[in-house]
């Protein structure tokens, strides 16, 4: 655990753009191979090889081996990706893979695919088009609005979002405004719609702070990769606050900014007009990257008396099943471990 602890940190004094030097005898380090677990785990295997290749041509064979294999891998995602893409504009839906692409060239473990409106029949085409077996799906997935399937051929899970998101499928007016804000991103020839820079870094904070409850350093380098582009500051506050998570914003660009000084020394600057330095609370992460529980709470709570005040009874109802779902996502994990 310990040398685990000491990975992640070296992977991000590695990873952060700010680094300009990288000291000696780090490479030989990162390079062993509970280093090499951690990079896969934090989804940045592939872009530490680079900035390793960038103070030292030396990469251990394991670590050839480990990046040769993950950039098989992505090469599979992305082929599931155009598989389901093209299946999905041949039927005429509206869909998006809202989180396929944010780490390239590293990707996720699983592919997940948003339809805006609930489609029985897309799913089943998939199903069928694909041979795809139904994946390990549990009670709490099924009433958020999730299926899962496992695709022969393909490495990873393919994950179908029915018009919904959030771990009990609270967010369910977003999916539109994210489709009425979407772009395209072009890989390996197959052209995907994609959510804008504003709504990613929405999903990043539902996702991570409601649901996953840890950030790996992938998802810290998206943030501040997000946080530095000119993106559209009064539409995200907007957004958070329609949606209840402006608690949860201000916490997680605050956890953001706070290991990225500590990493690196520099600070980084929010746009004045936002007042957001004002806003933002700096959350100590443990150092596997896991959230204070009490954040977690307050996140939660603070959603629930938001969705009160705004008449939201469809979240209201189903975040008052959350201690339930805790219970059942408790025993899923007993029953499978």
């Amino acid at each position: 655990m310990e040398l685990q602890r000491n990975s992640r940190e070296e992977l991000l004094r590695l990873l952060w753009p700010q680094r300009k030097q990288v000291v000696r005898g780090d490479e030989g380090d990162m390079t062993r191979p509970v280093a090499i677990a951690v990079a896969r785990k934090n989804v940045v295997l592939l872009r530490a090889a680079a900035r390793i290749r960038e103070h030292s041509e030396l990469l251990s064979s394991a670590y050839l081996d480990a990046e040769s294999k993950e950039r098989r891998r992505v090469s599979n995602l992305f082929e599931m990706i155009a598989r389901v893409g093209d299946i999905c504009e041949k039927a005429g839906v509206r869909f998006m893979f809202p989180k396929a692409f944010q780490h390239l060239p590293d990707m996720g473990h699983d592919v997940d695919l948003m339809l805006i409106e609930p489609s029985k029949a897309i799913v089943e085409s998939v199903v069928e088009e694909l041979k795809a077996e139904p994946g390990p799906d549990s009670f709490v997935q099924r009433f958020a609005g999730k299926r899962s399937f496992v695709v022969p051929g393909f490495v990873g899970v393919l994950e179908v979002h029915q018009g919904r998101m959030g771990h009990l499928g609270e967010y369910q007016r977003l999916p539109e405004k994210m489709w009425a804000r979407r772009g395209y991103r072009t890989e390996a020839g197959a052209r995907s719609p994609v959510p804008s820079d504003e709504d990613a870094l929405l999903i990043q904070v539902i996702q991570r702070i409601f649901g996953h409850r840890h950030l790996r350093i992938a998802d810290l380098l998206r943030a501040e990769q997000l946080i530095r582009r000119p993106i559209d500051w009064p539409y995200i506050i907007d957004a958070a606050r329609n949606n209840g998570i402006t608690e949860a914003l201000f916490d997680y660009l605050g956890t953001v900014e706070q290991l990225h000084h500590r990493i690196t020394g520099e600070s980084l600057v929010w746009p004045a007009a936002s007042g957001m330095m004002e806003q933002t609370r700096r959350v100590g992460l443990s150092e596997e990257g896991w959230l204070p529980s009490a954040v977690v709470f307050r996140a939660y709570w603070r959603k629930f008396l938001s969705d009160v005040v705004r008449l939201d009874w469809d979240s209201v109802g189903r975040l008052c099943f959350l201690p339930m779902a805790a219970v059942a996502a408790k025993c899923h994990r007993g029953s499978s471990g």
